[in-house]
């Protein structure tokens, strides 16, 4: 074969696989940075209430609101970013994703119940109803890792 026949070939060929290749992984890479901004958004959303259950953040924070009021004060903006990103993950993610949510708000008939712990007696039932809520909602967050 000649060599000029055999480099035009080669080049058509490259340029034939190159064109789907670069199409796929920009595709793929697209995806990727939609669900980090997502997932960034999404942990935006709770990051007061992490912040207020998570005692390491604030341990000598005066009395506030109390745990079923500052959950339930927060969950419109939590349903916002649950709706948000939601779109984002897979259908086989989107069960878990589901799941969790309805563990961390107790939902039912669309209205949150954050009854379960929300208002125990004593400092040492609080740092547990606080530990179980935290909980909730760290099995919430898990499906917004970031996907590297």
């Amino acid at each position: 074969m000649d060599p000029t026949i055999a480099s035009i070939l080669g080049t058509i060929l490259g340029a034939l696989l190159a064109g789907p290749l670069t199409y796929y992984f920009t595709k793929k890479l697209v995806t990727r940075q939609a669900f980090n901004k997502a997932s960034s958004d999404f942990k935006s959303a709770f990051i007061p209430e992490l912040r207020y259950l998570d005692y390491r953040y604030s341990p000598n924070r005066p009395p506030e609101i109390g745990i079923y009021k500052t959950l339930s004060l927060a969950f419109d903006r939590h349903e916002i970013a649950v709706i948000k990103f939601r779109t984002y993950l897979s259908a086989k993610d989107i069960i878990g994703f589901d799941k969790a949510w309805e563990d961390y708000c107790n939902k039912d008939n669309s209205k949150p119940h954050f009854i379960i712990h929300a208002e125990p007696d004593g400092i040492t039932d609080k740092i547990k109803a606080q530990k179980f809520y935290l909980e909730k909602l760290n099995n919430l967050l898990e499906f917004a890792k970031l996907n590297h």
